[in-house]
């Protein structure tokens, strides 16, 4: 109670109207370490595009969800997600703009948000210069003669079979990691299909999902050339697996992402326990180090049939992701499964080297 010129007043601090902004989206874009402008052009030849939204949402952040989709590469956007982040190794030349929706706490909608770039292309690919060349060479053999005309005819022979073989390694540059040699991301969803179907008559893939134990420490130790030199050789060693007939993929940082046929003749526990003991047992020798290198895995079965696995991928994998979640929190070094159950909860079995 409080009196004033009129009397008598009351303030109850039970009947405050509390009142609330929306929590901004925000969204962060880099390539080699440098933020782009919305609306920024990319040359062919860049590194790993990194897009980071956030929603400034300080309640319950562990049930913040994202949505995201970059139109002009994905046909569909991806569904909802606790991790917004989403990392593009190596895009096509183009125009896109990548979306991004949230779901705050209370389920609240916030964006779309939008950022627009486009990526040039490589200047052998403008048809100016394909023309250019093409009227060269048929300039050429007018001028000279017969003899004249069949050399020229055999040197544009051999400059068509120099620029496939070029075109093949530019397109297998495109598809992976520079560093590694291991597919990307871009490639495996366009394969994961082809991939699916070849195996259908086996009962379909069995898919790794691959961490690097404790890598962060490696790199704060040693440096980022000896952490390099590392993922190079642990991928190496992951693509000599079965006689190297796997898929192996950058996932991501110190993940990759392995694809097996499934063997109805060989337990998953055994190959598993083959693929920690391939990372761990022998030390990576980098100079005069020699480094013990240990490895998380999630894995799960990706069913066939193989029409429509574009659609649902993204479930396999993130069961898989669970699974290594798990098997990070049981202690690192190891390997847990998410076998499929009728219920919405996988079934895990842990593996050990």
């Amino acid at each position: 109670w409080a009196a004033n010129a009129g009397g008598l007043v009351v303030f109850d601090p039970d009947s405050r109207v509390r009142t609330t902004d929306p929590a901004p989206l925000q969204l962060r874009v880099e390539t080699g370490g440098q933020r782009l402008a919305n609306g920024a052009r990319i040359p062919a030849q860049h590194g790993e595009i990194d897009f980071a939204p956030r929603l400034l949402s300080f309640r319950n952040e562990h049930r913040i969800r994202y949505r995201t989709q970059l139109i002009g590469l994905d046909s569909q956007p991806a569904d909802w997600s606790a991790n917004g982040d989403r990392r593009y190794p190596r895009i096509p030349p183009g125009d896109y703009r990548f979306e991004v929706s949230a779901l705050d706490a209370a389920a609240a909608s916030h964006g779309p948000l939008s950022f627009n770039f486009r990526v040039d292309a490589p200047w052998w690919q403008h048809p100016l210069a394909l023309t250019g060349a093409a009227l060269g060479l048929v300039l050429l053999g007018l001028a000279g003669g017969r003899v004249r005309a069949r050399a020229l005819a055999a040197r544009a022979t051999e400059l068509e079979q120099l620029v496939a073989i070029r075109t093949e390694a530019l397109e297998r540059a495109s598809n992976t990691d520079p560093l590694t040699g291991a597919w990307n991301r871009r490639y495996f969803h366009a394969l994961i299909g082809h991939w699916l179907r070849d195996s259908e008559a086996r009962g379909g893939l069995l898919l790794l999902l691959i961490d690097i134990d404790h890598f962060k420490q490696i790199n704060d130790q040693y440096g980022h050339a000896v952490g390099d030199a590392v993922l190079v050789e642990v991928a190496a060693r992951l693509q000599r697996l079965e006689s190297g007939s796997g898929q192996l993929i950058r996932w991501g940082g110190e993940e990759f992402l392995l694809i097996l046929s499934h063997d109805p003749d060989r337990a998953s526990e055994v190959r598993v326990r083959a693929v920690l003991n391939a990372v761990g047992t022998k030390a990576v020798t980098v100079g005069e180090l020699r480094i013990v290198v240990h490895c998380s895995i999630g894995f799960t079965r990706c069913r066939p049939p193989a029409e429509g696995i574009e659609q649902h991928i993204d479930l396999v994998i993130g069961r898989a992701d669970l699974a290594l979640y798990r098997a990070k929190n049981a202690g690192r070094h190891r390997g847990v499964e998410a076998q499929e159950s009728e219920s919405d909860e996988p079934r895990w079995l842990s593996v050990e080297p």
